[in-house]
């Protein structure tokens, strides 16, 4: 248990890890525990046929006790700071059902309404309007087709 909660992550909290304590492997190595069962979450985008994993420790969302320490965080997070809102990042990498649940969570504590925006890297408008569903439209999303639309811009030859 830690300073701030009595959560402790272990290895069912994770379903993958790039990093082990032989030097000489290299690569993104799969935790098999009662939560990853075959194979790795696929209720995420499909980028690279799989984008559950992206780097570091992967957070399993399978497994219930984990998601409701993030919903316990969140809480911490608003009472200690007073915030009134959340930038939420990389989320075609978590199911949007987590998304969903943690969304309602968050806005029935907060003491007041809460302003949440994601980050849903795609230049693909149906990828981002699918995650919107989704979600039921409980947050929006950063426009990535616009921010690539002012990138091709920035370099044409004229």
């Amino acid at each position: 248990a830690g300073q701030y909660s009595n959560f402790i992550w272990d290895y069912h909290c994770f379903s993958g890890i790039d990093h082990i304590e032989n030097p000489d492997e290299d690569g993104i190595f799969k935790i098999v525990n009662d939560y990853t069962g075959d194979g790795w979450n696929d209720q995420v985008d499909d980028e690279m046929g799989n984008f559950d994993y992206l780097m570091g420790e992967n957070i399993d969302f399978r497994n219930h006790a984990v998601t409701e320490e993030i919903k316990y965080w969140a809480r911490w997070v608003m009472e200690q700071t007073h915030c009134d809102g959340f930038r939420l990042d990389a989320v075609k990498h978590i199911p949007a059902w987590f998304y969903k649940e943690w969304i309602e969570h968050v806005q029935a504590v907060a003491p007041k309404p809460l302003f949440i925006v994601a980050e849903y890297w795609s230049h693909e408008v149906d990828k981002l309007q699918t995650y919107i569903d989704q979600v039921d439209g409980k947050t929006m999303l950063f426009d990535a087709p616009l921010q690539m639309k002012f990138h091709e811009a920035g370099h044409l030859k004229i």
